[in-house]
């Protein structure tokens, strides 16, 4: 949510002398986090309404539940730039640029389904696995680098006090953080031309948003 971008632009802002949560070692008793595996990053041309074609971005993560239980699934999934373009996942009608997606995708993921119909739980097991498309706008031809945010992997999570924020008494505001996939990429050279823009995975981390 912009919430979050806004808070991690406060943070960056307020470096000196503070130090961002990151997430445990090792697990307390309790706490699970759901297998994650990914498709990079790709770009995709769709007409909407038959207008001219733009270009989409979209990615296929497939999650598995190894906890020994159901667990609890709300994802929040955001895109940003070093530019500060922010976008959420299928922040527009996808419904019709997701069956163009299953369409090319369907020898390898027959079971794919759109990030707009999963499911509140994940079930336990690998034969529960579950395999979402997740689409994104188009972002500005400025940027050179960007980060994907996938919350909602874990309920691992920690309260810190906000470094500007105060409540009515002058005293910090809690901000609870959630583990947090982070997912860099690189955009090197010229990336204006519409049919041909470079993206190139960087690193994957997991940090405390």
């Amino acid at each position: 949510m912009r919430k979050n971008v806004l808070l991690a632009m406060l943070l960056t802002a307020a470096a000196v002398g503070f130090s961002a949560p990151r997430p445990a070692m090792v697990p307390l008793p309790g706490i699970w986090t759901i297998e994650t595996e990914f498709e990079n990053l790709r770009p995709i041309m769709f007409s909407p309404d038959g207008s001219e074609p733009q270009r989409y971005w979209y990615m296929i993560l497939s999650l598995t539940n190894n906890s020994p239980n159901t667990v609890p699934f709300y994802p929040s999934i955001e895109l940003m730039t070093d530019t500060y373009f922010f976008c959420q996942a299928n922040d527009f009608p996808a419904g019709a640029i997701f069956k163009q997606i299953r369409l090319v995708n369907q020898g390898k993921y027959p079971f794919l389904i759109s990030y707009d119909d999963i499911d509140s739980s994940i079930l336990k097991g690998s034969d529960n696995t579950v395999d979402i498309a997740v689409v994104f706008r188009d972002f500005d031809a400025e940027a050179k680098s960007l980060s994907i945010f996938i919350e909602g992997l874990s309920n691992e999570t920690v309260t810190i006090e906000h470094p500007t924020k105060t409540d009515k008494d002058g005293n910090p505001l809690k901000v609870r953080l959630r583990k947090t996939l982070k997912l860099n990429y690189n955009l090197p050279g010229d990336n204006t031309a519409k049919q041909s823009r470079t993206l190139i995975f960087d690193s994957l981390e997991w940090v405390m948003r």
